[in-house]
C-alpha cells in the first residue's frame, strides 16, 4: 500500500483543509455572537437558558417538545429523580 498522494488528492486535501479552516472561523464568530445576544438578553431581564429554551421549542415546534418532555419525564420517573402515578384505567 502506497503512503504517497496523487496530485488531485493533494489538491483536495488543500482545498478541503481551507474550507474546514474558514468553517471553524465561521464558527467561531457564531459563537461569539451568541454570547453577546445571550448577555443583551440578561441585561434586559431576561433569564439567557430560557431564552434558549424557548427557542429550542420554536425551532422543534410544540407537539415535537411536548413528545420529548413525556418522553424525557418517563426516564427521569425510571431513575427515581422524579415520581408520579400513572392513571389506573
Amino acid at each position: 500500500m502506497s503512503n504517497s498522494l496523487t496530485d488531485a488528492q493533494r489538491a483536495s486535501l488543500k482545498s478541503i483543509l481551507q474550507r474546514i479552516s474558514q468553517i471553524d472561523k465561521e464558527r467561531k464568530a457564531l459563537s461569539e455572537d451568541m454570547k453577546e445576544l445571550m448577555v443583551e438578553a440578561k441585561s434586559n431581564g431576561l433569564e439567557p437558558k430560557f431564552v434558549k429554551d424557548t427557542y429550542k421549542v420554536m425551532s422543534i415546534g410544540p407537539t415535537q417538545y411536548l413528545v420529548q418532555t413525556g418522553e424525557l419525564e418517563e426516564y427521569l420517573n425510571a431513575a427515581g429523580v422524579i415520581t408520579y402515578k400513572q392513571d389506573k384505567e
